[in-house]
This record gives structure tokens, sequence and C-alpha cells, in this order.
């Protein structure tokens, strides 16, 4: 866990922020376009109501220490986007066998534990019009950490189902979930192996 945390802390560190767009109004889905056309960039959708606020993270090189040597990254540009809401989170288990999620998604195969989130900004490199950070009022203002990504809505199609997988596979404590039945998703997602062990509710049988 502590080297996961560096890890993130480093990388996130390295990461500029060189535009800001807050106070876009979020609603139900369709009410506007879903990616940046200044930078051609995703920006979610959410099927809950709240307000979003946007960093657009530029292109940069970091420096990944996670297997002990010293290797140059490219990380791609991507939008991090916050939707806050006017409701406390009151996270709950909405299946037996699940782990607990955020309370604005309190449906769906796909979700996020509230409980493990490290606010690593993967989501926003592999789905970033599925998974956004969500912050309730009772997050202190400026706290980062304190907040929590969540599948603002569910992958539609086999191309969002497969980069949904992409986002649990770079999970790095397994909080991007999916606890569903469907075989299919299920053959989808142990075909990765290692890199998504642990990351559903239930084994293909």
């Amino acid at each position: 866990m502590f080297r996961a945390l560096a890890r993130w802390w480093r990388r996130r560190r390295a990461a500029p922020s060189v535009s800001r767009t807050s106070d876009v109004p979020a609603g139900p889905a369709g009410d506007r376009p879903g990616d940046d056309r200044r930078r051609g960039l995703v920006v979610p959708v959410p099927e809950f109501d709240g307000r979003l606020e946007t960093h657009v993270r530029e292109e940069h090189e970091w420096t990944d220490r996670s297997r002990g040597d010293e290797v140059q990254r490219v990380i791609p540009a991507y939008v991090e986007t916050i939707v806050h809401v006017d409701r406390a989170c009151r996270p709950a288990v909405a299946v037996p066998g699940q782990r607990r999620r955020c309370s604005e998604t309190p449906v769906g195969d796909f979700y996020t534990d509230c409980d493990s989130c490290l606010t690593c900004s993967q989501f926003a490199l592999e789905a970033p019009d599925l998974i956004a950070y969500v912050k309730h009022p009772d997050t202190p203002e400026g706290a980062l950490e304190d907040m929590h990504c969540a599948f603002v809505r569910q992958p539609r199609t086999p191309e969002e189902v497969e980069r949904a997988i992409d986002a649990m596979c770079g999970s790095e404590v397994c909080g991007i979930r999916y606890g569903g039945r469907d075989p299919e998703i299920l053959r989808r997602i142990a075909a990765r192996g290692t890199a998504s062990d642990g990351a559903a509710d239930h084994l293909l049988g």
C-alpha cells in the first residue's frame, strides 16, 4: 500500500494542470457534448445531477521506479473531472458479495470501491467518459485525497466495456470493480491475467 501511495504521489506531482474549467452544470446524459472540443479530450456526462470541474493535464514524462529500475514513461494528456454534488456520501453495498460503492451510483455492474480509492487518476487515461471523481459537501475544500472516483455512467458498448476493464487493470488496489456475472465480460477480465486479479466479485464459472 505504501509503495502504491508513493507511486501515485510521484506521478501526480509530475502532471501539470494547464487549463481549468469549473461551474459547468452536469445533468442527465445527453444535456451537453461529452468531449472538450478545444483539446479533443473527453469529459464525462454523468447520469446524476452535479457540477463539473475539469482539469486538463498536459502530456508529461514520468519516472517509473515501481520495479526498482528508473524507466521514463510518457503520460499522454488527459482530462481529470470532479463532479460536485450537494448530498453527503453514504457508501453502501448494493449486492451481497460486493464492496461499498458511492451512493451516487447505487446500481450497475461496474462500480468503484469508495474505501480504497487512491485518487490516482488512472481512470482519466483509460475511461474518462465513464469514471470521474465525486466530491460531496462533507469533503474538506482542496482535500483531493478525500474524494473518490465513481462510474458516472455504465459502459454501453463492447468498446466501452474494454476501456472500463483497461481502467480496472490500472488500479493498484482493485478499486475499480466488476460485480456482474456476464460470462463474456468475465472472460475478458480473466484474459488480462494478473493485471485484473481480484477486480471481479465473481469468478468465471
